[in-house]
């Protein structure tokens, strides 16, 4: 700072510093200047930093706040909420209204106008920026009315502090609802009338009202039937002693008004007739008349359906949320019309502050007005009171917040315009500060559900569920605010999540874009597919995840597309089989069950008894996670091994159909608060009886079709199964080639007696003869010789094949019988006609012809060894 060599004039202690006056750069403090402009000491600063005297900023840091509070320092707040100099410090004028990133240059500039800059030069240091936007920071002193708590925030938007401050006795006073609001009125006493028009020519022509500046409404009269009306309401008003009228400009309310007034005696009661200008009327002179002609009480605006029949108008709008919000050029709607008639109602009552005054009007205005100055919600309206003609009501003069939109609003700025009336006699004003957004969401129990006013069978609540992070935020203040009121908690149990990063442990964020659209992998793969994702990673045990699309898509694959393939093969085979009947439990009979029908049934209600138990015990991953393993149990082993037995006809196969159609649809039920869309389209795919899936009880697991024995029995013969194909494979030779035998070593294994799972492996393996021995070397040992006969049957069964796939080139369904054109010579013409009964029993052929193939047909080839042969399949 001083150069190489600076010249030393005096070494002495720090502490022979303290207590100096300084002159400051820029005077913020008039009063006691001396008090704040010395020099202070301080600990805070570490030796190996440096020491010597540095400037501090009581209002912008919390060391030298708490610095400042100790030395009894003035906290001067220059900047305001948006970090711009505020007005009001002379010597600070040429900052007003710059950020204090603006000023920094600015001030640099206006201190070397006067010479008071010794040196600048530019440092790097780290500084707080907006995570989201990157604006630069700056910390802040705020005022708080509890710093020890800090229930409020001076902020614009929350809920506003309830508490009203009276400047003169400084005491308090705590609102806690509209009632408390109007307890507290400092409006002056007075009573405020209503009263609708006497009937009028309109009325009983049953037309819409005319144009208020027509001359259609100036015509408009009231009828003797209106007069007589309107003075028999006068004299039941006579005792009220009204002082004022205020009126619509229609006739029909001037009439009535005039009336009123002769009935009550009031001076000055018969009025000039109201003069035009332009298309508007002149406004009555008030001090000449006791009637006022008010032009915005005039009846609602009808636009394009002004004065034609009522019918007409209320067949295009029958009902009242169709006149909430009535297209342009068809007049007022609801809205319009409150915000119109509450305007000039808060009008009126501010103009004149005492006295009894009667309002005349028409009967949409005044009742709107009385629904939305009493608070009544929007679509109670209809329930409240609607004027007849000439009839008065009282309305309460209210002090209550309203917004511009004639709604009663507690929020900012239209409570803080609320005053209170205290004990001293003087005004309360409303403390400016809203509640700390914690506290509010700690309310929640209280301001939403109405706790213990309401509803008390919701608190506490059985669960809640966010992200770790609210341990120390939501799921803290539900807690500490339960256990200030009601010595319980808030709620009894809690799932928390962690966060979700980026595939490469970032955190997310939308200027790097280091995450895919959401709506695009919506799109991809549906909701459903991320619902489920998220539900078995460890993000639903409160650690964090890195984003995979790559898992997503697994999930889409093996979840959502596998189970609507089982879907659609059910529907498929469903119509012709099962002629519209819904499988039951109690129709399921067990004895009479193929093996498989039995297992997947176990499997089904040990999925359900263990994911009840799972989510009963909120651990949600360890209730989902099993799901997928039933889903590639459900189709790649039920349903592939039960196929045959569904293309078939009988009792077998209608039973395979109602067990599957039974699974899928109890299955439904157990995914739909985790995959809600994919269990919809399963329940209504099986015509599930209700509306939806969504509407359906829990699914209870039945004991009778629980066999672990048998579960365990099937886990042995797909592994027999897949030490088998894996033999197979080592040896080259495809499954469709039937083998003589499989030996499984062992002489006394668990399912050696078990003919049917025997069957399974059989079929699976593709082998004539299981052998049991315990004289094998490996688990499992496969007869690799291929006799002429074994030979043959793999020919068929190739042949077969690819008949099969023709079919679904072609797009034909399973019930769909073909014919089939064979152009072949010598071994394989002779080798179709050999298996002909048994190639049409397994392709759904009604014949097999040898001749020439039809143009018109699409021609195959099939490639049997050294055998050419041409087919084409006709239905």
């Amino acid at each position: 700072l001083f150069g190489e060599n600076p010249k030393i004039i005096l070494r002495q202690k720090g502490e022979k510093l303290l207590g100096l006056a300084y002159e400051p750069l820029y005077k913020t403090i008039e009063q006691n200047a001396g008090k704040s402009y010395k020099t202070v000491g301080a600990d805070f600063i570490d030796a190996k930093e440096g020491t010597g005297i540095v400037h501090i900023a009581p209002a912008f840091g919390e060391d030298d706040f708490n610095l400042a509070r100790k030395e009894n320092l003035a906290t001067v707040l220059t900047l305001d909420e948006a970090g711009k100099f505020k007005t009001g410090f002379k010597e600070l004028d040429f900052l007003e209204g710059k950020s204090f990133i603006e000023a920094n240059d600015l001030i640099i500039k206006e201190l070397e106008s006067r010479d008071l800059i010794f040196k600048k030069e530019k440092i790097t240091h780290s500084y707080p920026f907006c995570w989201r936007c990157e604006t630069p920071l700056i910390y802040m002193l705020q005022p708080a009315m509890a710093p020890d708590w800090n229930v409020s925030r001076s902020r614009f938007w929350g809920a506003p502090l309830p508490v009203w401050a009276c400047k003169e006795c400084k005491s308090h006073i705590v609102a806690g609802s509209l009632e408390d609001l109007d307890k507290f009125s400092p409006l002056p006493s007075r009573r405020v009338f209503l009263a609708r028009h006497g009937l009028a020519s309109h009325n009983i022509k049953n037309l819409t009202t005319f144009d208020w500046r027509s001359k259609e409404d100036e015509e408009n009269n009231l009828l003797p039937k209106g007069e007589k009306e309107a003075k028999f309401s006068a004299r039941k008003l006579e005792k009220e002693k009204i002082d004022l009228i205020i009126s619509s400009p229609s006739l029909r309310c001037r009439q009535t008004a005039e009336i009123f007034a002769e009935e009550l005696g009031l001076e000055n009661s018969r009025p000039t007739p109201p003069k035009r200008s332009g298309a508007r009327l002149v406004p009555m002179d008030i001090e000449t008349a006791k009637i006022k002609i008010e032009d915005d009480l005039h009846d609602i605006e009808m636009g394009k359906y002004v004065g034609v029949p009522r019918e007409d108008f209320f067949k295009d709008f029958p009902d009242f949320e169709s006149r909430l919000l009535m297209p342009e050029g068809s007049g007022e709607n609801i809205r319009d019309l409150r915000k119109r008639i509450m305007a000039v109602f808060r009008k009126i009552i501010k103009e004149y502050p005492t006295g009894n005054i009667l309002i005349l009007s028409h009967g949409d205005p005044l009742w709107i007005l009385n629904a939305a100055w009493e608070g009544i919600k929007e679509k109670d309206y209809p329930k409240s009171w609607y004027p007849k003609t000439a009839e008065f009501k009282e309305i309460k003069i209210h002090n209550r917040p309203y917004n511009n939109e004639g709604e009663v609003d507690l929020h900012r700025p239209f409570i803080d315009e609320i005053k209170l009336k205290c004990q001293c006699g003087e005004k309360a004003e409303r403390i400016l500060d809203v509640f700390d957004c914690w506290f509010e969401s700690g309310s929640m129990p209280y301001a939403q559900a109405h706790y213990p006013f309401a509803r008390l069978f919701s608190f506490p609540a059985d669960f809640v569920a966010e992200g770790l992070d609210q341990t120390r935020g939501w799921f803290y203040t539900l807690h500490v605010l339960a256990g200030a009121l009601f010595a319980k908690p808030a709620f009894r149990h809690v799932i928390t999540s962690g966060i979700i990063l980026s595939e490469k442990g970032e955190k997310l964020s939308k200027s790097k874009k280091n995450f895919p659209d959401p709506w695009l992998i919506f799109n991809r793969y549906g909701v459903d597919s991320i619902r489920y994702y998220l539900m078995i990673s460890p993000a639903m045990q409160s650690e964090n995840i890195n984003f995979s699309e790559k898992d997503v898509k697994e999930v889409h694959q093996k979840i959502v597309l596998t189970l609507l393939n089982v879907l659609n093969y059910y529907q498929l085979y469903k119509k012709p089989r099962l002629a519209g009947r819904q499988a039951k439990a109690g129709k399921l009979v067990l004895n009479r069950m193929n093996v498989l029908d039995k297992w997947i049934l176990s499997r089904l209600n040990n999925l359900i008894q263990n994911t009840t138990k799972a989510m009963d015990g909120y651990e949600i991953t360890k209730a989902q996670r099993p799901i997928l393993d039933f889903v590639q149990d459900l189709s790649l082993w039920y349903l592939r091994l039960s196929r045959e037995r569904i293309k078939k006809s009988g009792q077998e196969t209608k039973d395979a159909l109602s067990v599957l159609e039974f699974v899928l649809l109890e299955f439904s039920k157990l995914i739909a608060p985790i995959t809600p869309f994919l269990a919809e389209m399963i329940y209504q795919g099986v015509e599930g009886k209700k509306l939806s899936v969504h509407l359906e009880n829990w699914p209870a697991f039945q004991k009778k079709f629980i066999n672990k024995k048998l579960e365990e029995n099937m886990v042995l013969t797909r592994e027999i199964v897949s030490s088998a194909l894996r033999a197979r494979s080592e040896a080259g030779i495809k499954v469709r080639q039937p083998l003589a035998s499989l030996k499984i070593r062992s002489t006394k294994h668990e399912i050696r007696n078990k003919e049917e799972l025997l069957e399974l492996i059989k079929q699976e393996v593709n082998v004539k003869e299981i052998i049991f021995s315990a004289a094998i070397k490996d688990e499992v040992e496969l007869d690799t010789k291929i006799t002429p006969e074994l030979k043959e049957e793999g020919r068929l069964r190739e042949v077969i094949r690819q008949i099969q796939e023709m079919r679904k080139k072609l797009g034909l369904i399973p019930s769909q019988k073909i014919e089939i054109y064979v152009e072949a010579g010598g071994e394989g013409e002779k080798f179709i006609g050999k298996y002909k009964k048994e190639l049409q029993k397994a392709v759904g052929a009604k014949e097999i012809k040898f001749e020439k193939l039809p143009a018109s047909l699409k021609i195959f080839d099939i490639k049997l060894e050294e055998s050419a042969i041409k087919i084409a399949l006709k239905t």
